[in-house]
């Protein structure tokens, strides 16, 4: 067994399985009693961020133990409750590209020396990408885009504001890593970005929509909080998410100059209160420096990669499957960690299923305004696909299964693709507004984005 998997099992009180797990399913049946069907799905993919968040706490061992080990309940819990109820929409086959992406990523760190624990990753992988799938399936209409859409932002708002708890419950909140960045019980900053960049997105769509004022004002206590977040953890790959999704508000904050005040007011004094509870506040050096050891990094990973170029890890066994013996630390590019693993043919094919998802989001974005849905909301969609497939120039959390980025990226490329199919078929002249959520059956959709939030 690998020396990982036994560290976190060890980790793990004694009681947790024993005593953890049938608590768990217990808890899982109350609410099975208590919450409407048709809710439970919403309420599982708002617990997803935050418990997928948890397996980054090390300082808090048990938790990120815990975190670690079980993280696949969340898909199986999602997918089973997804699985009760008939499909909605019809997926194109392309979409288990994303499926056969795990399965491949098993093979090929097969060989490797952590080979138990990453063929473990793997398969579950590939069963985050068949719960995106059903996920999709299972979208037959506006409303049901924008309540999946609303669940999640709450979930991100939970994990946003387990992050800001840390300021102020977590002494070394700015210094577990050495170095005075935010990384609330020793996760990394670069690895929980997009919790609170999502949680600002999610903000600010909300406060351009029509909803009563006290939502929009704890929308924009959310967005400020994120933003003191994304400030204190210096990190730069923040603008690689910002720079193709806030452009997406630009007309609606110009024709509400009165919410763009508010907001910056709100920012300001969050802003202003969270770095002065650390040690010493904001430290925006790093965030405009263009110094770095990536070129380094990237180097030393081609160089390796030039030795075993076609089939990566699988020429070459007993190598690790993250990183190469000539650089202390990991790839930090998706792209390379994927040609390490697989060669040219592992990291082909996803950037095949790359390439389809996001010429489909162009395709979807041309046709935003046909989509029966709000088209601020299908632009959101489509520049978030690209801003995770830009993100992965940085990181590689995207295809990391214990994150909550990678099952967003597998959910929007699916969706894309499934849009961008029936979108080819009306032009065709199929009319599906009968079968499917095509074109959704609600005229005007964007008046209205969250008419359960209006009441």
């Amino acid at each position: 067994m690998s020396g990982m998997i036994q560290y976190y099992l060890q980790t793990l009180p004694p009681w947790v399985l024993p005593v953890g797990v049938p608590a768990f399913v217990l808890l899982i049946v109350a609410a099975a009693v208590l919450i409407p069907f048709r809710q439970l799905q919403y309420v599982v993919l708002m617990l997803m961020p935050v418990s997928l968040l948890a397996n980054q706490f090390v300082e808090i061992k048990a938790l990120q133990a815990a975190a670690k080990v079980l993280f696949p309940v969340a898909y199986i819990a999602l997918l089973g409750l997804l699985l009760m109820q008939p499909a909605r929409r019809k997926i194109p086959p392309l979409s288990w590209g994303f499926v056969l992406l795990g399965l491949m990523g098993a093979v090929f760190v097969s060989r490797c020396s952590d080979a138990t624990l990453q063929i473990y990753l793997a398969l579950n992988y590939s069963l985050m990408a068949v719960t995106a799938i059903v996920l999709v399936s299972r979208l037959g209409s506006a409303a049901d885009l924008r309540k999946v859409c609303l669940a999640l932002y709450i979930g991100f708002v939970i994990s946003t504001f387990t992050l800001a708890a840390a300021i102020l419950f977590d002494e070394r909140v700015m210094f577990h890593l050495g170095n005075y960045r935010f990384s609330p019980w020793g996760s990394n900053p670069n690895l929980l970005t997009a919790h609170p960049m999502l949680a600002m997105l999610g903000s600010f769509y909300l406060v351009t929509t029509r909803c009563q004022f006290h939502w929009k004002a704890l929308a924009l206590c959310v967005a400020g909080t994120a933003l003191a977040e994304l400030l204190l953890t210096g990190s730069r790959s923040v603008l690689l998410i910002a720079a193709p999704t806030l452009p997406c508000f630009a007309v609606r904050f110009i024709k509400r100059p009165v919410i763009v005040g508010l907001g910056v007011a709100t920012a300001v004094a969050l802003v202003g209160y969270l770095a002065a509870k650390t040690e010493h506040g904001l430290q925006l050096g790093r965030m405009g420096s263009l110094e770095t050891s990536r070129w380094e990094i990237a180097d030393a990973y081609l160089t390796e990669i030039e030795k075993r170029p076609l089939l990566g890890a699988l020429e070459d066994p007993g190598i690790h499957s993250i990183m190469v013996p000539t650089i202390d630390t990991h790839s930090h590019n998706t792209w390379l960690l994927l040609l390490h693993r697989g060669g040219i043919l592992y990291a082909g094919f996803y950037t095949l299923m790359a390439c389809f998802s996001l010429w489909a989001g162009v395709r979807v974005l041309f046709a935003r305004r046909r989509m029966g849905a709000d088209p601020l909301l299908v632009t959101l969609l489509v520049a978030l696909l690209f801003a995770n497939y830009a993100h992965g120039v940085v990181n590689f959390t995207n295809v990391w299964a214990t994150n909550m980025w990678a099952f967003l990226q597998v959910t929007l490329s699916v969706l894309m693709l499934t849009w961008k199919r029936e979108i080819n078929e009306m032009a065709h002249g199929v009319d599906r507004m009968t079968k499917s959520a095509t074109l959704y059956n609600v005229a005007h959709a964007g008046e209205q984005a969250y008419p359960e939030l209006a009441s």
